[in-house]
């Protein structure tokens, strides 16, 4: 007999996305925009060439960094589009781990507001990023559904399934 875990219970690991949207700190910011328009993620983490989480980019972190300041003229549209996305992410990002419970990753968002959050190992070399867990995972979870990314049940559910709404999304 199979026991069935309360949804809260699963891991994070369980749900997460594994195809996280990712740019180089080196990148320009136009990359960022095209990015989230393009394939509308909710975080773009920024990874090194090691795959090390570096921070994390979100729109309205774009928008704040494009915000002229008190006393200050606003910058050229192509003055900050060729800022690199190292200058405006956001370093010393709270993280998961798969094997966090899902209860605890809910909690979390729910305290701190995030539309997501990267999913790490933690190696001596720093975090490498393995998932992003986005509001758009738990919700299907609570439920008592699947995430659009979750690998099917059965093989009949494989062949009536769509496909991913999330689909690998590497820019480099």
């Amino acid at each position: 007999m199979r026991t069935v875990r309360h949804p809260l219970q699963r891991t994070v690991g369980d749900i997460m996305g594994r195809t996280p949207a990712t740019l180089p700190p080196g990148a320009r910011v136009s990359q960022a925009v095209r990015l989230f328009q393009d394939e509308r993620p909710a975080t773009i983490a920024i990874v090194d060439s090691a795959g090390t989480l570096c921070g994390i980019v979100t729109m309205l972190d774009l928008l704040r960094a494009a915000a002229p300041r008190e006393g200050t003229r606003a910058t050229s549209p192509r003055s900050f589009s060729s800022r690199t996305l190292e200058t405006v992410m956001r370093p010393g990002v709270i993280t998961l781990e798969e094997s966090d419970l899902v209860q605890a990753a809910l909690e979390l968002m729910v305290e701190t507001r995030f539309h997501a959050l990267p999913v790490v190992r933690r190696y001596g070399h720093g975090p490498e990023l393995v998932g992003m867990l986005e509001q758009r995972d738990l919700l299907p979870v609570i439920i008592g559904s699947r995430p659009a990314h979750s690998a099917p049940r059965s093989p009949e559910e494989a062949s009536t399934r769509r496909r991913p709404s999330r689909p690998a999304r590497q820019a480099r």
